[in-house]
Formats: structure tokens, C-alpha cells, sequence
């Protein structure tokens, strides 16, 4: 997800966030904090990075994609 500069000196950046959609496909929220690789074994690190590498091959999202910023009620 990209994230837009919030001042004339910062420049926008990149994390992955998980999202969550709408059942109509269209983007509902996502996650306030990009998602950290924890797990209870290496294979469940394995799977996580698995889950981030396909992120990878989908479209860069933008905070403007969204209705809501994370914290606000759906």
C-alpha cells in the first residue's frame, strides 16, 4: 500500500497492510499498522512470507482507495 506524504518534506511510502473488502470487490479497510512476520514455527514464518510475496504480484493500493482511515467505523 502506498502512503502519501504528510508534509512537504516526507516523501510517500510502501508496507504491506492487510485489506479488507467489500463483498462487491471494492476496498473497505485495512490494517493501521503494516503486518509484522511472526509465527509459531519457521514453516508458519515460511507461509507468512508465502502471503507476502503474493501481495507483490497484485496492484499498489493508495490510502485514497479507501472511505474510511483505520481507526474509523465501517
Amino acid at each position: 500500500m502506498r502512503h502519501d506524504a504528510k508534509s512537504d518534506t516526507d516523501e510517500p511510502w510502501l508496507a504491506i497492510h492487510e485489506v479488507y473488502y467489500k463483498e462487491t470487490g471494492e476496498c473497505r479497510a485495512y490494517t493501521e499498522n503494516p503486518v509484522s512476520v511472526f509465527a509459531d514455527d519457521v514453516a508458519g514464518i515460511g507461509w507468512v512470507l508465502d502471503r507476502m510475496r503474493e501481495a507483490l504480484e497484485k496492484p499498489v493500493l493508495s490510502e485514497s482507495d479507501f472511505s474510511k482511515k483505520p481507526g474509523e467505523r465501517p
